[in-house]
């Protein structure tokens, strides 16, 4: 990897995707929040990537189209970059936050993570870890090994350089040390340039383990660089969801964790104001209290589901605790689900990816 320079004055920098991961050549422009271009060539294919400000604001592209470019060309593993400041594109096409980014990636690595977990039934500290060793997921669900975390580093720290060094060179690219009690499995991915650390109790898991880091670990994670660029770009609204509730402590949580997470929210704080924008707005799903002024809520959902060109809309109940044996009226009304107060985002993005049949 060079810099390339005229005179003094440095023109830009190029290198090698067979050298580092294009992900850590992005991390650092974003985390300066500078203006800056990244021209990507693999054989006859050619992308541009602007960055403002720590967002990726354009993407184009030889072959892939528009917002299709900036979901995919950052998961390329190969190829040749030039990267160059104080550049600007002609247009923005998408706005992708590093942060947000980095985000979704993470919960991406979780949910993939976490499925494992009753497959094969193991105890497990499970760590995704860049080249500079810095950590990217982690994840422990046995009492034994967080018990004894401290012994582990101490051969885990006098031993990962050798590890990792001899995993990068060679053709080899797992580690695994057994003992009476643990198994230390380490395996590079080398696409994207990342080390999986794995500590588990069960040496009869190891064969098992090692096929889901293969058939499914590996191939998800790299997928999950584009799902999560694509989940983060706030251009792709994912679909426009109303929310009916008289509490104002409701309405800024529901709409600070569907915005996170592109979706349009629009609110209303009663009955009334909630059927006019429901047909001015037309929305891909509804959350609706039960108890409001004016109108109530199971008032409301039997209006919607009586009248033809609203009655698909999915809709779900927002019920207290109080009335959460009342939830019989919520479907007799025609509710497509109900949830309990207090809740937590987690839930209610599960609910809306649910109903709307996203990921």
């Amino acid at each position: 990897m060079t810099n390339v320079k005229t005179g003094e004055k440095e023109k830009g920098l190029r290198g090698s995707l067979r050298e580092r991961s294009l992900l850590e050549v992005i991390k650092p422009v974003c985390k300066s929040k500078a203006k800056a271009a990244l021209f990507l060539k693999l054989g006859k294919e050619e992308g541009e990537l602007y960055f403002d400000g720590g967002r990726l604001i354009q993407a184009t592209s030889t072959s892939l189209r528009d917002k299709e470019a900036a979901y995919n060309l950052i998961s390329w593993r190969n190829g040749e970059f030039y990267l160059t400041r104080d550049k600007e594109p002609r247009e923005e096409n998408v706005d992708i936050d590093w942060e947000d980014f980095q985000r979704f990636y993470r919960e991406e690595i979780e949910k993939t993570v976490l499925s494992l977990i009753p497959v094969i039934h193991i105890e497990i500290l499970f760590e995704l870890r860049n080249e500079k060793n810095e950590l990217i997921y982690q994840f422990c669900n046995s009492e034994e090994i967080n018990n004894q975390i401290d012994l582990f580093d101490s051969f885990y720290k006098k031993k990962i350089e050798e590890i990792q060094a001899e995993l990068r060179s060679g053709d080899e690219k797992t580690y695994l040390k057994a003992t009476k009690n643990f198994v230390l499995l380490v395996k590079y991915l080398a696409e994207l340039r990342y080390f999986v650390n794995s500590i588990f109790t069960e040496s009869s898991k190891i064969e098992d383990y090692r096929g889901w880091l293969e058939d499914v670990l590996e191939p998800k994670v790299l997928d999950a660089v584009s799902l999560a660029l694509q989940k983060a770009d706030k251009k792709d609204i994912r679909g426009t969801i109303l929310v009916i509730d008289d509490s104002p402590t409701i309405l800024a949580i529901l709409e600070n964790t569907l915005s996170d997470y592109r979706f349009r929210v629009i609110t209303a704080e009663d009955g009334y104001e909630g059927m006019v924008k429901i047909n001015d707005e037309r929305p891909d799903l509804i959350f609706l209290d039960v108890m409001m002024p004016k109108m109530d809520g199971y008032e409301v959902c039997r209006r919607i589901k009586k009248n033809k060109e609203l009655s698909k809309i999915p809709l779900v109940m927002l019920t207290s605790k109080e009335l959460v044996e009342d939830n019989g009226t919520a479907f007799r009304e025609g509710a497509d689900m109900y949830v309990q107060k207090p809740f937590t985002p987690k839930k209610i993005l599960t609910i809306v990816e649910s109903l709307l049949g996203i990921e």
